[in-house]
């Protein structure tokens, strides 16, 4: 209960979330949580991307496809490009995609010091906001 009333943009995994708000899918589970936490929540699913809800309105962003080296780090990357993203203006749509980027970026690199720069992810075609 503290964390659904923490008046906060919620931020979990699939797993998190659908303990959070009992149901079958992720996406379902980001659009309950939205509506219990007056809040955007953000759902992130691996490889198959994220969800970002608003007010029971939920959308799909997709991850990128890349080989995995280390996932240690993956995580905080993901809420790094989240509020870098939030923080030069883009929509929360816009940031979570982002995130997704930063997340797979890292995810590709070993050890968890890695962060890229908008112009590698361009190159690599993870950033096309």
């Amino acid at each position: 209960s503290a964390i659904l009333s923490a008046n906060t943009i919620l931020k979990v995994n699939a797993q998190e979330a659908k303990t959070l708000a009992p149901s079958a899918t992720p996406r379902e589970a980001a659009a309950t949580l939205s509506l219990l936490t007056a809040q955007s929540v953000i759902v992130t699913d691996g490889a198959r991307g994220a969800y970002a809800a608003q007010a029971g309105k939920v959308s799909h962003l997709q991850g990128f496809p890349v080989r995995v080296v280390d996932t240690i780090g993956s995580g905080d990357a993901h809420a790094g490009g989240v509020l870098a993203g939030m923080a030069s203006g883009f929509t929360l749509a816009e940031a979570v995609l982002l995130g997704n980027a930063v997340a797979s970026w890292v995810t590709a690199q070993e050890g968890a010091a890695t962060a890229p720069q908008a112009a590698e992810l361009r190159a690599r075609h993870l950033l096309d906001i």
